[in-house]
């Protein structure tokens, strides 16, 4: 089964939720898994800004006004469902066959 590391990046995201991560994202290439990383954080950037466009409440932008990112399960999967699959069943089964020649 695959592992998902998270080192050196700020998140909340639990061993369950990794594990969830890990099967969402089945299908998908090392390519489209770094967009939806990238993706991620960018949404966990945009939280922390100040104003109306973060997404924040009026109560959490003034209680913490310039929050740290932090990268959670939530930030990922609207990032994974956001992202169109490029890689088609056809083409898993050419590199299938490639791979057993």
């Amino acid at each position: 089964m695959p592992s998902l590391q998270l080192s050196g990046l700020p998140h909340t995201v639990s061993s369950a939720e990794r594990a969830q991560i890990c099967d969402d994202l089945q299908g998908f290439s090392g390519a489209e898994i770094v967009g939806i990383f990238r993706d991620a954080c960018v949404r966990a950037v945009a939280e922390c800004l100040p104003g109306d466009a973060s997404g924040r409440s009026a109560r959490d932008r003034a209680a913490d006004p310039v929050a740290e990112p932090r990268l959670c399960s939530a930030h990922v999967a609207a990032a994974v469902a956001a992202t169109t699959k490029q890689i088609t069943p056809q083409m898993l089964e050419f590199y299938a066959r490639f791979a057993r020649t």
